[in-house]
């Protein structure tokens, strides 16, 4: 329907959620993440987004490849 009507359309990188998995001080830190158990495997690769409080800059990212992901 719309402009779209009749096209097909490729997303990429779709976000399908967001959890914030532990906070982090300044020092090193080490998080486990059962992605199974998050429902997230076989949807491609997970982000894994280091951010300050709120909407604050951004620190570090990396993206990993789950099972089950193309």
């Amino acid at each position: 329907r719309g402009e779209n009507q009749g096209r097909t359309l490729n997303y990429f990188h779709v976000v399908r959620a967001i959890r914030r998995v532990g906070t982090w001080s300044g020092e090193a830190v080490e998080l486990s993440v059962n992605l199974a158990q998050e429902g997230v495997l076989g949807f491609g690769n997970c982000a894994i987004i280091v951010q300050g409080e709120g909407m604050g800059p951004v620190f570090g990212a990396a993206a990993i490849a789950t099972a089950g992901s193309n």
